[in-house]
């Protein structure tokens, strides 16, 4: 076992030995063990999800899915959707310049640009979010996260090779609710947020919450300007929800949100032992917080959107309609060759539109068999406007004194989808699940690129062009569950999942890339254990995974895509949670996962130490990158009651990585880590107030969040944030 594993071990086990000391000395609690008797318990609470598009107990579901409630994320320190991989095993997340690139199972999306969508679907109260600049957010009035793990290709379908995380915000009702929250943390880190909620009329309730977090001071310094960097100057999020019941079987929802995030988060810096390529330089030797840039970076996002939400039953079926619009304004610029020498700096400005339809009609009886029927149509238009390379110093050449590359590209999107499931339960407790979708995907793509040379010599603009292509597929779900008892149940599946392929519109004359399709066997089972005080549900799988997009980065600084032909990847997963007093409660989880490459001839090749330029050449044998071989998540709490009647909970996330490779060359590796949070709550006898101590990241752990290498060799690299602490005062009504 390795000195981390050990780590790993060591700490999860002093805080579960400290919660169950503490545990025992409480008076009038009791253990799980054969003389407790089940009304002395506190059993597990039922988890609903509608991970088949209807509302079932998660344990009644032939899904791998892992849900956290809004509360169990607040008491981890997850804030934002980046955070969710610290409770989810094998849930990895790369992030360019807030482009968020969530991974399941090794599964993922390596590339970002206009009409670019992430392999794991985001869903917010079913509304897809399409751009995944947009996806990465902080977390606002949350009611539930669920991810469900595998292909998601009948059901869901858009995009979502991997998987898809379902974000359920809270829906308001008649009764008045009123939460306030006030924190201040290190880094001169201020945060507020309340939720307002209640009812207007007697069929009309609405509510209206509002997040903000204001960070003073940054994590890092750039060490060539001298200036602050790694700073979240303001991160801005509201959502409001009205909720309209003009009868007892028709609910109408309007919902609308908003959100502005500024700052200099994300910054990237060359890596650690690398080698500058000439003439950029020199090597870099700060923090890995720090940056050493001449030019300066940052990342502006202001995003927003509404959907309305109609549900009618008419009889034994109901009627789903879901229409939505989004769009998206991203603004940012770094030092594209990550050192202090003036040479090459990227400015992007960057707008996504959307707007989906969905009509879906499902079976409400309760009978054995159950179906639903839907269509979906997606359509959207990115632009890159534009994405401005600018040359300084060596980089201009004499003999074509070139000093900005400007590229203008707009991809127009769309899609229309059918989409069917039907389940029979026979008499022998045998449920059978047969599902299909069929997507038809157009993609048009034009762009154009202008040359700005040295004055007075004017700009040049080069000749345009223009593709269009069309991706048909049929994707489907085959799955067979058994149930053994009430607390039990076995399944195996096989479901196909896609991926459209498309433009880069950030590069002149670049051909499509191909569609991903990834094949998935899995067997899983669910069980309720100890009078159901404790839950077990596991899973294996294997994957076939074709026609892999994968990042490359351009000369010129854009993405370029390019298909790796084929991979494979299998694994298990394990989930579970146990009531083991009526005050000391643990969840957790794991995953191990092998991936390969079992052709690749074209891959993007570097250098360990960098410095030399990308070559094209074989990957094959190599891992997938940000794949860990092996994910653990724990999180155990206790709640103390006060001779007072109020109460003081202890709530730690304890979760471990064995590293991954951070490219389909292998050549560089992000370390094992471990991370730990922590917070203690106490709460009022009226559990009205509550003050927080709270600190995320103990260990310190340095985590990177995004790593590649440009096309001189230079390999770079951004950090998630290090040791944080802070405090919390609370009201709720």
């Amino acid at each position: 076992m390795s000195r981390f594993v050990t780590k790993a071990v060591i700490l999860s086990t002093s805080i579960l030995a400290s919660s169950t000391a503490w545990a025992q000395s409480a008076p009038g609690r009791a253990s799980l063990d054969a003389g407790a008797s089940s009304d002395e318990l506190r059993g597990i609470t039922e988890i609903i999800v509608t991970a088949q598009r209807r509302a079932e107990n998660l344990q009644d579901v032939p899904v791998s899915v892992a849900a956290v409630s809004g509360s169990q994320l607040a008491a981890a320190g997850v804030s934002d959707l980046e955070g969710l991989r610290q409770v989810v095993p094998g849930l990895t997340f790369n992030s360019i310049q807030l482009n968020v690139q969530p991974r399941l199972r090794g599964i993922g999306s390596s590339t970002a640009g206009p009409g670019i969508e992430p392999g794991v679907a985001v869903y917010v109260d079913g509304v897809y979010y399409a751009s995944a600049t947009g996806a990465l957010f902080s977390f606002n009035n949350v009611d539930q996260v669920s991810v469900l793990k595998g292909p998601q290709g009948t059901l869901f379908g858009r995009n979502a090779v991997a998987g898809l995380v379902q974000i359920t915000t809270k829906t308001p009702g008649q009764d008045f609710q009123l939460e306030a929250h006030a924190g201040y943390g290190n880094y001169d880190t201020k945060k507020a947020s309340f939720y307002v909620a209640g009812g207007l009329t007697d069929n009309l309730a609405v509510d209206l919450a509002a997040t903000g977090v204001f960070q003073g001071k940054g994590y890092g310094r750039n060490l060539t300007l001298n200036t602050e960097t790694n700073r979240m100057k303001r991160d801005v999020n509201l959502r409001s929800k009205a909720v309209y019941t003009p009868g007892e079987d028709t609910k109408i929802t309007l919902t609308g949100d908003y959100s502005n995030t500024y700052g200099t988060m994300g910054a990237i810096h060359l890596e650690r032992g690398t080698v500058p390529a000439p003439p950029t330089g020199p090597a870099f030797g700060g923090r890995v917080w720090d940056v050493t840039a001449d030019y300066p970076g940052f990342n502006k996002v202001e995003s927003g959107g509404g959907n309305l939400k109609v549900e009618h039953k008419f009889g034994s079926v109901n009627f789903l309609s879901i229409s939505a619009y989004r769009s998206l304004r991203y603004n940012n610029a770094l030092d594209l060759d990550v050192t202090g020498t003036p040479f090459q700096g990227i400015r992007q400005t960057q707008s996504d539109r959307q707007f989906s339809q969905e009509l879906q009609l499902q079976s409400s009886s309760n009978g054995p068999f159950k179906w639903t029927l839907g269509g979906f149509y997606f359509n959207s238009r990115d632009a890159s406007d534009p994405l401005r390379v600018q040359l300084f110093g060596a980089a201009v050449s004499p003999f074509f004194p070139l000093v900005e590359v400007n590229t203008f590209g707009k991809q127009k999107t769309r899609s229309p989808a059918v989409y069917g499931q039907a389940s029979y339960l026979l008499p022998s407790d045998t449920t059978i699940t047969l599902g299909a979708r069929y997507t038809s995907e157009r993609r048009e793509v034009y762009t154009f690129q202008v040359l700005k040379l040295v004055s007075p010599i004017p700009p040049v603009p080069l000749p345009p062009s223009q593709a269009q292509a069309t991706f048909n597929k049929v994707t489907f779900r085959i799955a067979v569950d058994q149930k053994i008892s009430d607390d039990a149940m076995v399944y195996g599946s096989f479901n196909r999942g896609f991926k459209s392929g498309g433009f880069n519109a950030q590069q002149l004359g670049a051909p499509a890339f191909r569609p991903e399709v990834l094949d998935a066997y899995e067997a899983g089972f669910k069980t309720r254990l100890f009078d159901r005080k404790a839950t077990l549900n596991g899973s294996a799988f294997y994957y076939d995974y074709k026609d892999i997009q994968i990042q490359r980065i351009n000369a010129d600084g854009s993405l370029g895509i390019l298909n790796g032909a084929k991979a494979r990847a299998y694994g298990v997963d394990i989930d579970f949670a146990a009531s083991l007093t009526e005050d000391l409660q643990i969840t957790g989880g794991l995953e191990y996962l092998n991936t390969k490459f079992l052709n690749f001839p074209g891959a993007p090749l570097s250098t360990a130490t960098g410095g030399t330029p990308v070559l094209l050449g074989p990957a094959t044998g190599n891992r997938l990158p940000i794949a860990p071989a092996f994910t653990l998540s724990l999180s155990p709490q206790y709640t103390y009651h006060l001779p007072n009647d109020g109460t003081i909970t202890l709530n730690s996330t304890l979760s471990y990585n064995s590293g991954w490779f951070t490219e389909p060359d292998n050549q560089f590796r992000q370390p094992r880590f471990v991370q730990l949070n922590a917070k203690v709550r106490w709460n009022s006898p009226s559990e009205r107030y509550s003050v927080d101590l709270w600190a995320e990241n103990i260990t310190n752990s340095e985590v990177r969040t995004n790593a590649g290498t440009i096309a001189n060799g230079n390999k770079f690299a951004s950090f998630a944030p290090p040791r944080t602490f802070g405090i919390e005062v609370s009201y709720k009504y």
